[in-house]
């Protein structure tokens, strides 16, 4: 059984490299992503409830407007449909679901679908 420590939480060069040790938390936060969401729409894809080349807005038809029109699934899970990395209210937990979906379907994308 391999014991110890190997790694770093950084990258080479970085100005504050910090070592790896038995202590370490490690935010799994972003595997809801890809083991949740992912399989979940996986799932649904195998069941024939979708092609993964749908529009979004077949699903969701108030994100029609600013572009979002040529959004597919398939930007959805790779990732590429052109919304921003971060929303303007990220870190707030109080904002409500209706104030996040307004944002979502009225907001400007950040860089072109693909």
């Amino acid at each position: 059984m391999f014991q110890g420590t190997f790694g770093n939480l950084s990258y080479p060069g970085d100005r504050y490299p910090d070592a790896i040790t038995e202590d370490t938390l490690y935010d799994i936060a972003s595997l809801s992503k890809v083991v949740g969401a992912t399989s979940a729409a996986m799932k649904l894809y195998d069941m024939g409830m979708y092609n993964l080349d749908d529009p979004w807005v077949k699903w969701v038809p108030e994100g029609n407007n600013n572009g979002k029109d040529k959004i597919t699934i398939r930007n959805l899970l790779l990732h590429n449909a052109g919304f921003a990395p971060d929303y303007p209210f990220n870190g707030n937990n109080d904002i409500s679901r209706e104030t996040f979906m307004n944002w979502m379907f009225n907001t400007n994308l950040d860089y072109p679908v693909g």
